[in-house]
């Protein structure tokens, strides 16, 4: 499989991504995360805090615009950031981004965003989660607190001033772009910058980890700063300290103007790192409850409910321990034959129509998925397992749900009792429904492929469809047309031995960074997991979504059971050729 294989990734939406390599200090392999906003988003403002009695003046206030993002290369203490607090999580795996900075701990906020959900909401907090007491010459922001539902919390704290014009965090921006770049590349040889982030949401106990030992207040630099990072520039040395504190996961990344800063610099940038306050953890509980979703477990089961912020929640649910909160794979690792791990997670991402269904949702057979994968962790279930993937639509929330056992064929007694379970799922509706304005038709423009021989095309398949517009549409037979929104003739005829490609145009993508185009190094990931979608219900389809020639693709593949290695290396063949007119 080529290194940039398109997955689209349960509770993401998209990903073509590449494996970076970690600094040489926590050597790994790390898939590239980037979360997305939720619908809804507001204003963020990012002020800085006059501190120490020296004069600074307030940030200018960015409006925040769904689905704005920087597109530069992110630093190289930037991408630690990112790359170590997933690395330490996977382990846990997580991927975070930065709430809006303020300059003080009142709760009010311009704009605040609406939740993605109702239900039982996380407990509101009241007080900065991070901050840092005064310190003489020292600037600092922190994160409005108001925002906690929403984004990763942060800390910034920097001897020098903030740079003029530094790009507000929040809202329009998650991880990599949550750092103080401008200040970053003007910093003296003196200077030094803190950025300190927490940033999970759960009203329930986290699970003890390994990379985040349990440490108290103050936190100290144990490990010499180094330059010894990918892409790390040589005249900036960077300073990593992850730690559980007041039973918060917070990872501090402290950079230095010069590749080889002196003691007494080290020693003023540990100083202030002991200025540091972390929040207490707000009182867990046990049911899972928040976010507008419920479920019940039995009291042998192990689970817990969760987001990482400025993405959806998930819920995981096992026979055993559950002690990551990624893809479960030290649950999966441990599952006997009568044991089972379930994960359900939102997926709110653009361009995603997943089949409507009623409540309760269950596991049928034909849901057995043995390709799929959980989480994109790069492989399939361990021989001895099985897997089981649905997806589904209910009062207009989507999500995706995984169920791993630990025998190779589950009995009807094994899905009877994960159903029992799922049948207590309670998903309440949006607080804030999506827009009900009608969509913008794409202007019609020729689309064109290879197509392999015996292969058959047929443009305007389904002349009813128009806002997404079904464009085209490809076969290994001569297929029927029509439908409603899909091609539901067409797949409800699908041989055995077949496979139907369809390419569907958004005029608007909701957000653009989810479209990639599918150049010579893409090929058809078979762990992506097959769906049943709201305008595709005759057979389930693997989903990618592809940007060519500045128009926005929605391109379905739906293989028959008996669908055989060329038939598919042909499929890939028909995606990677897919060429536009550029629309009028």
């Amino acid at each position: 499989m080529s290194s940039l294989s398109h997955r689209t990734v349960p509770g993401l939406g998209r990903c073509l991504r590449q494996r970076r390599s970690i600094p040489t200090i926590e050597r790994t392999d790390l898939s590239d995360r980037q979360p997305r906003e939720p619908a809804g988003s507001g204003r963020c403002p990012l002020c800085v805090r006059e501190s120490r009695g020296i004069k600074q003046e307030p940030r200018r206030e960015v409006e925040g615009k769904h689905g704005a993002r920087r597109h530069q290369g992110p630093r190289a203490a930037r991408r630690l950031l990112v790359a170590t607090f997933a690395l330490a999580l996977a382990t846990a795996g997580f991927a975070f981004a930065a709430r809006a900075l303020r300059t003080d701990s009142s709760p009010e906020a311009d704009g605040a965003p609406g939740e993605p959900a109702a239900g039982s909401p996380t407990p509101v907090e009241t007080a900065p989660i991070l901050h840092f007491e005064h310190a003489p010459g020292w600037h600092v922001v922190t994160t409005d607190p108001s925002l906690i539902g929403n984004l990763g919390a942060q800390a910034w704290a920097s001897n020098v001033p903030f740079a003029e014009g530094e790009e507000s965090v929040g809202m329009i921006n998650s991880i990599p772009d949550g750092w103080p770049d401008k200040t970053e590349e003007a910093l003296p040889p003196d200077g030094i910058i803190l950025v300190v982030n927490y940033s999970i949401d759960s009203r329930n106990p986290l699970p003890p980890n390994r990379n985040f030992p349990d440490r108290a207040l103050p936190l100290t630099i144990d490990d010499r700063p180094s330059t010894a990072y990918e892409g790390q520039d040589p005249d900036r040395a960077l300073a990593v300290v992850n730690a559980t504190v007041n039973g918060r996961y917070v990872s501090v990344r402290i950079v230095f103007g010069t590749g080889d800063p002196s003691p007494e610099l080290v020693t003023e940038a540990d100083a202030e790192l002991g200025q540091l306050i972390v929040a207490p953890s707000p009182e867990t509980v046990s049911e899972l409850d928040d976010f507008g979703l419920r479920m019940h477990l039995p009291d042998t089961w192990h689970g817990m409910l969760f987001r990482w912020p400025v993405s959806e929640p998930t819920i995981h649910a096992a026979t055993v321990p559950i002690t990551d909160l990624y893809d479960g794979s030290s649950a999966r690792e441990a599952l006997g034959p009568d044991d089972l791990f379930l994960v359900l997670s939102e997926n709110y991402a653009s361009a995603t129509h997943y089949e409507p269904v009623s409540l309760p949702v269950a596991i049928r057979p034909e849901d057995a998925c043995p390709t799929c994968e959980i989480r994109d962790n790069g492989t399939s279930p361990p021989p001895g397992h099985a897997l089981f993937y649905r997806s589904f639509a209910v009062t207009g929330r989507q999500f995706d749900l995984f169920v791993e056992f630990g025998t190779l064929a589950p009995s009807a007694e094994h899905l009877a009792r994960v159903n029992d379970v799922l049948a207590t799922l309670g998903i309440d509706p949006f607080d804030n429904p999506p827009s009900s304005a009608e969509p913008a038709v794409a202007p019609e423009a020729a689309v064109s492929v290879d197509l392999p021989a015996g292969w058959i095309g047929k443009n305007d398949p389904v002349p009813s469809s128009s806002a997404p517009r079904v464009v085209t549409a490809y076969g290994t037979w001569d297929f029927p047309t029509g439908g409603d929104c899909g091609p539901e003739p067409a797949l409800g005829d699908l041989p055995r031995d077949a496979s139907l490609v369809w390419v569907v145009e958004h005029a608007d993508s909701g957000y653009a960074g989810d479209f990639y185009s599918p150049g010579p190094g893409f090929s058809i990931d078979l762990q992506t997991p097959p769906a049943r979608w709201a305008c595709a219900a005759g057979a389930p389809s693997r989903m990618y979504l592809f940007r060519v020639a500045g128009r926005f693709f929605e391109i379905h593949i739906a293989f028959g059971p008996d669908a055989n290695e060329e038939t598919i290396g042909q499929a890939n063949g028909v995606i990677t050729s897919l060429r536009a007119e550029p629309s009028a």
